[in-house]
């Protein structure tokens, strides 16, 4: 082994880190002189450490130490205070709403039970004026001191910066308001509210029911028991099933609907279909259908434009003109269709009418009872008798003032039903028997099949004038029989 020199004995100091630490060395052979507190600090002052009472301590307990028993030395005795930069600008997220999340739970979570599977949705959708998110701003750095007293530089924090349309708006606090309602869509920093819902497969499992402010469009089916809830157009491409289909817009059913007799829909709008079958529903503008409408219940408060189709075993009410290729079968299903209905009149009318028959039958009732109280009075002249009259006889003054009233009401909603009622039916190709054509106050039921083309209309009187297409008056006693009704 090499023998030890003076020079290698020496304490040195070493500074480590960018100038951050101090670093004190020396052998157990050191010489006492050179490891003394006075020593140390010469050291440290030629070094230009900053000295402080914190340093100055530290040397005197090392040359302490030293000179008790002496030993190899290896220690940082001084440190400096790093610098600390400042924190990037960040986007945080509402958990409901973060795109990072999975919208839809996993279906075996314990906390998910059957009854709730159809609501379990797969998009993040938000309504107008949610807050959804919080863009945070950076921080600044904090410098540093190294064991010199030298500052040391500190980097200030990059602000986030959000792409973003004016479907949200940034107030000054940083949070994220929608302007609009829609599905969240994020992506390379680019945030958009779509007011507009693409489902590029099945509405099913895999996407729960659908309940979006706005138009919805599905590229597949929408199967058994699955909520379609829009504000806005609903278009589906594929098969409607037994699926229930809301919206403030217009439908279109281009793969069509099988509803399997649980279908409903109720359309703001007008509804476009391939075909249905097994529906009920409102529509409350035109219906049209290119093909078939079997086994289904409808009330259209529009026109029906279902030249090319076969409407069959169903159950339709249409509010406006209708034309249709063929109603009925040759089987002789049933089949109704009822045409001028006016909207909310005609169900005011039919329910004022049997009302004021109740009404009338009642006082005729009484009118019975007060003839008897009089016979009465007559033969006992006791005053009850006359009592009675008096009541019974104030009882049916304020009902014929009601019944006044009610067959005002009717006459006045039957002038405006007159006004509005638009009847004009044109089966292309034929009509069959076991249909049944409902008017206001009539009825037509076939017996037997027309062919060709046959339009019924209102007449000025009400009653039902049946033509062909050209114009020409048509006699239907061999094939149906009009009978006159009490229903509008």
């Amino acid at each position: 082994m090499a023998p030890t020199t003076q020079q290698s004995l020496t304490p040195t100091l070493n500074i480590l880190h960018n100038g951050m630490a101090a670093e004190l060395c020396f052998h157990a052979d050191c010489p006492a002189s050179e490891a003394s507190a006075e020593a140390l600090m010469r050291l440290a002052k030629a070094k230009h450490l900053v000295i402080d009472r914190k340093l100055e301590t530290r040397l005197h307990q090392i040359a302490v130490d030293f000179q008790r028993k002496p030993h190899p030395v290896r220690t940082v005795i001084a440190e400096g205070t790093p610098a600390h930069h400042g924190v990037n600008g960040r986007l945080e997220w509402l958990p409901e709403y973060d795109p990072e999340k999975r919208a839809r739970p996993n279906l075996d979570d314990e906390d998910i039970t059957p009854a709730n599977y159809y609501e379990l949705s797969a998009f993040h959708i938000v309504a107008a004026d949610t807050h959804i998110a919080t863009v945070h701003p950076p921080t600044s750095g904090r410098p540093g001191v190294d064991v010199y007293g030298q500052p040391t530089h500190a980097r200030d924090g990059e602000p986030y910066e959000l792409a973003a349309d004016g479907s949200v708006s940034i107030d000054a606090d940083g949070r994220v308001i929608t302007r609009i309602a829609g599905l969240i869509t994020f992506e390379n920093d680019t945030l958009h509210i779509d007011p507009t819902l693409n489902v590029p497969a099945n509405v099913d499992f895999t996407t729960g029911n659908i309940h979006f402010n706005g138009d919805v469009f599905i590229k597949g089916d929408v199967c058994d028991q699955f909520t379609i809830d829009a504000t806005g157009d609903v278009e589906v491409h594929g098969l409607i099933e037994g699926a229930h289909i809301r919206c403030d817009g217009a439908l279109r059913a281009l793969g069509g609907v099988a509803g399997k007799e649980h279908a409903f829909i109720d359309v703001g709008g007008s509804v476009e279909a391939r075909y249905l079958s097994g529906v009920n529903g409102i529509v409350k503008g035109d219906l049209t259908v290119a093909r078939d409408m079997v086994t289904s219940e409808m009330k259209v408060h529009g026109e029906l434009h279902a030249e090319a189709a076969v409407i069959t075993g169903t159950d339709l009410t249409v509010a406006g003109p209708a034309r249709i290729g063929v109603l009925g079968a040759p089987a002789g299903i049933a089949t109704t269709l009822r045409v001028g209905f006016v909207p909310r009149l005609t169900d005011l009318i039919n329910q004022i009418g049997p009302t004021i028959e109740k009404m009338e039958f009642l006082i005729d009732d009484l009118r019975r009872k007060l003839q008897h109280l009089s016979d009465q009075y007559h033969m006992n002249r006791e005053k009850k008798f006359l009592q009675r009259q008096v009541s019974l006889n104030e009882t049916i003054t304020r009902l014929e003032t009601k019944l006044d009233r009610a067959r005002n009401t009717l006459d006045d909603l039957c002038l405006r039903f007159d006004r509005q009622c638009v009847i004009r039916l044109e089966a292309v190709k034929a009509i069959h028997g076991g249909v049944v054509v409902e008017g206001p106050r009539w009825r037509i039921e076939f017996f037997d099949t027309v062919t060709g083309g046959t339009v019924i209309r209102r007449g000025e009187d009400g009653s039902p004038i049946v033509e062909d297409a050209s114009g020409n008056p048509r006699d239907l006693s061999r094939f149906a029989h009009v009978v006159p009704t009490q229903v509008w």
